[in-house]
């Protein structure tokens, strides 16, 4: 049964510590070093002040199973922004999959986790979810980052030069394409290379920034991928951010690592139309 919460604190208390245990929880994650108890109150006390979406508990047998934050993106997307639960998660998460369902006919569902939760994974693949990313997550502190010199040019991107952007970011599948991310540019720090191989997009936004993802004129590029994302580091360096944090795809790797990156986790995100 899943009912919604009216006094949130008793359940942070006592869902903090599933929050760091990959095997019974789902992204965003706690265990990346950087989010905090704090932190995690707050996201649960923000959704349940808000009106974008719920906070419900699952209950099995009476007893408090479950911690969920059901999180309605915009009119077409909803995903669960919170998914803990300390045992039974193949029951909870398909009573959180019908009551969404029920709500939310029509919009897509993301799932985001670690391969680390087979539960999960078992029950994405048996209910009809498509894999949307499978990448590696990566962050990296930056108060020891020393700046580097580029090993091409790289502009940054303002409304006057976005077509050089545009030009690039070209994939209209994914969530942030450039019509939304032109529409939200106060929320983004972007580069382009200079001769046009590549782009960056960073979610800029409080003290720990994310890419969200490269884009390369002819395929994976990795001296655009290093040059770009060192463009990024050094930016976010400047402005006094505190992290840096990139889900990136395997090939990726090696430039992750040669720039001190930590792995945080794979990551698994699926998708399924409600």
């Amino acid at each position: 049964m899943l009912i919604p919460v009216e006094h949130p604190d008793a359940h942070i208390a006592a869902f903090w510590p599933v929050a760091l245990d990959l095997t019974h929880s789902a992204y965003p994650t706690y265990t990346d070093g950087i989010k905090t108890r704090a932190d995690f109150a707050e996201a649960v006390h923000r959704a349940h002040r808000a009106d974008w979406g719920e906070v419900l508990v699952h209950l099995h047998e009476g007893e408090v199973n479950g911690l969920l934050v059901i999180d309605v993106a915009d009119d077409e997307f909803v995903s669960l922004h919170v998914c803990l639960t300390h045992a039974h998660q193949p029951e909870c998460l398909a009573e959180a999959l019908d009551y969404i369902a029920g709500k939310h006919p029509g919009k897509t569902l993301w799932l985001g986790f670690a391969p680390e939760n087979a539960e999960m994974l078992t029950f994405a693949e048996k209910s009809g979810f498509t894999l949307l990313d499978d990448t590696v997550n990566w962050n990296i502190a930056l108060a020891d980052w020393q700046p580097l010199e580029l090993e091409m040019p790289v502009q940054p991107v303002s409304r006057e030069n976005y077509a050089a952007f545009r030009a690039l970011w070209t994939d209209a599948s994914m969530y942030w394409n450039a019509e939304r991310i032109e529409a939200a540019l106060d929320r983004w720090m972007l580069f382009v290379t200079a001769d046009g191989r590549g782009a960056v997009a960073c979610l800029d936004e409080g003290v720990m920034l994310e890419i969200f993802g490269f884009q390369y004129r002819d395929g994976y590029d990795e001296a655009v991928h290093r040059a770009l994302m060192t463009a990024c580091l050094n930016a976010s360096k400047a402005k006094g951010a505190q992290y840096l944090t990139y889900f990136s795809d395997r090939c990726e790797a090696a430039v992750m690592q040669s720039l001190g990156f930590r792995r945080v986790s794979d990551y698994r995100c699926y998708e399924k139309k409600l």
